[in-house]
Order: C-alpha cells, then sequence, then structure tokens
C-alpha cells in the first residue's frame, strides 16, 4: 500500500481498524523493507510493506512526522514536537463525468491521476454495446486524467443503441490504478453525457436498399399542387418538415435559421418527435418546388449541442 504525505519525512505509523500490527496503540518504526520517495518538491510517498500485506482496506494509519522545516527555516506548524496526522483514509477514485464525445467514443474523466488505464475498467448496457480499447490517456497539471475509449459501433447522438439507453458501469479492472496504487470500486455509473451534436435523420426513401438514404426533408401542403413543371404561383404556401436525431431547442429556432430557395420561411417550430417545422411562401410566380433548404444559423438540441450551419438539404416532396 502507497500512502500520500504531504510533510516530508515520516518516523513512525501506527494502524487502526478491524486488524492491526500493534492493536493500534504504539507507533511502529519503519523497516529496512519501507521506503520513503521523494514525488515531488512537496509529496512523498511512504511505503509500508507490512500494511501491504495485511491488504485490509479497513485500515487507517497514523503517521507521526519528525519535527521537519522548509527551505525558509519555518517549522512545521511552528512546533518541535513531532506532527501526527490521523486516521488517514483509503483515496477515493472515481469517475468524475462519463461523456459521449463521438457516436463511437466515450470520454472518462477521473478525479485522480491515473498511472494506468484499461478498457477493462468500462463495461456497459445493453450488450450489443461494448468497449473495444482505449484511445487516449490525458493527464492534466490538475491531476485529472481524462481517457477516449472506443465502443464497437456508432450510437445515436443522443446516446441510444436502437432506440435504448446505453448504460456505463465501472468494471472490476485491477491494472487501472492512480500514481498511488488506489483502484476503484465496481459498480454502477449511469448514463454517459451527451455531448455530440444532433443529425439530420436519413431515410429510406424508395425502399432500395442498394440506394443511399437521403436527408428526411419533406415538403407538402400547397407546394405539392404544382403545375407540369414543378412550379408553382407567388404567395403559394406550403410547409418543410426536417428530422433530426434529437429533440431541437426551439429557443435556437428564429425565420431566419435556414433559407429555403425561392421561398420565405414566415414560421417555424420545433415539436417533440424531433422535428422542426418551416412554414414557406413562394416569392415570385413559377417558383420550382424542387428546391432546397440551407441551414445557415446554428441550433442546439437539448443538451446544447451545437449543430453549426453550411448543410444544404433536398426536398422531397410528399403528396396527400
Amino acid at each position: 500500500m502507497r500512502l500520500p504525505c504531504n510533510y516530508g519525512h515520516d518516523e513512525h505509523m501506527k494502524l487502526v481498524g478491524d486488524s492491526s500490527l500493534d492493536d493500534g496503540e504504539s507507533f511502529i518504526d519503519l523497516g529496512d523493507d519501507d521506503t520513503i520517495t521523494r514525488v515531488s518538491d512537496r509529496i512523498v510517498q511512504i511505503y509500508f510493506k507490512d500494511l501491504e500485506e495485511l491488504a485490509d482496506e479497513e485500515i487507517y494509519p497514523y503517521v507521526k512526522i519528525a519535527p521537519i522545516t522548509d527551505l525558509a527555516g519555518n517549522k512545521l506548524y511552528g512546533s518541535d514536537e513531532p506532527y501526527i496526522i490521523e486516521n488517514i483514509q483509503p483515496e477515493n477514485v472515481y469517475f468524475e463525468t462519463v461523456d459521449l464525445i463521438a457516436k463511437d467514443r466515450i470520454r472518462v474523466t477521473f478525479n485522480k491521476k491515473m498511472e494506468h488505464v484499461s478498457a477493462d475498467i468500462l463495461s456497459t448496457s445493453p450488450s450489443s454495446v461494448s468497449v473495444t480499447g482505449c484511445e487516449s490517456v490525458t493527464v492534466y497539471s490538475n491531476g485529472i486524467t481524462e481517457a477516449v475509449f472506443i465502443l464497437n459501433k456508432e450510437l445515436t447522438t443522443d446516446a441510444k443503441d436502437a432506440g435504448t439507453r446505453v448504460e456505463i458501469y465501472v468494471g472490476d479492472d485491477p491494472t487501472t490504478v492512480t500514481e498511488w496504487g488506489s483502484r476503484l470500486t465496481p459498480g454502477y455509473y449511469g448514463y454517459p453525457n451527451d455531448k455530440v451534436p444532433p443529425e439530420i435523420v436519413l431515410t429510406d426513401h424508395d425502399n432500395d436498399a442498394s440506394t443511399p438514404e437521403i436527408p428526411s426533408a419533406i415538403g407538402y401542403g400547397g407546394i405539392s399542387n404544382h403545375d407540369e413543371n414543378d412550379n408553382v404561383d407567388e404567395g403559394t404556401i406550403g410547409t418543410i418538415k426536417l428530422s433530426f436525431t434529437e429533440n431541437i431547442s426551439e429557443d435556437t429556432l428564429t425565420t431566419d435559421t435556414f433559407r429555403v430557395a425561392g421561398f420565405t420561411v414566415t414560421q417555424i417550430t420545433a415539436s417533440e418527435d424531433r422535428r422542426v417545422s418551416l412554414e414557406i411562401r413562394a416569392n415570385a410566380d413559377n417558383a420550382s418546388v424542387k428546391t432546397t433548404v440551407t441551414q445557415v444559423a446554428d441550433i442546439c438540441d437539448a443538451s446544447n449541442n451545437v449543430l453549426a450551419p453550411g448543410t444544404t438539404w433536398e426536398i422531397q416532396l410528399l403528396y396527400k
């Protein structure tokens, strides 16, 4: 067992808890098999072999530090007496956040500096989703560690697989440890946070698996009553429905969010069925209903993920 100590040198140790080397009544000198290792200018690591061999998580050591001074000659707590750190608790290491950052990537933020991270620390439900590897591990100056894991398949942008929310579990992995050798406790974590922008839904428009799916941008209403040249008169009104992979926040929508060639967007609404509806009006006679809609401003899903502008979709007419 490794014990972080922030105050310099250690002289003695005693143990309290369900198991003890000496019933917790006296301090034990560090022996030949024990070590004190300098980690940084302010941190030392104490390794106590007998404590590690006990492997008892219910032991909470006391450490007695001999009188020491810093480089400026200041004494620890201004005292000439040894200082006792009491009841040292096990290092508490856990997932701070778990985020879906791409449709097949999950980022885990650990609250501690990790010495090693394995893909085995992360498991998922349903069984159709699994973790296939650890892509990267980044340790920041504040001691926080981020690891990016690879999934066996792409999820939808709202962290679901075939409509089922993916759940995250902490795996029983002895190789994923902090710099002090502490492990995470296996168990349930929860759902990953959605950090992926929404997308336009792709749909099978012709029941032909050999043809590519197309964006779900459907036009109907008055624009369906076009002439043989696919044109309508000035003032003709219609509706375009855009289907997305997540509900779109209506607060991010205005009549200027989308541009429809040859038409003016007069009203825009978002519904709970993940659709955005555009009410449109033809700007002039002979306006072609074989038109396009272009996103020209940011839109956001309910998790505030931004779908950037710049994409144009062709309108498919629905005849009723």
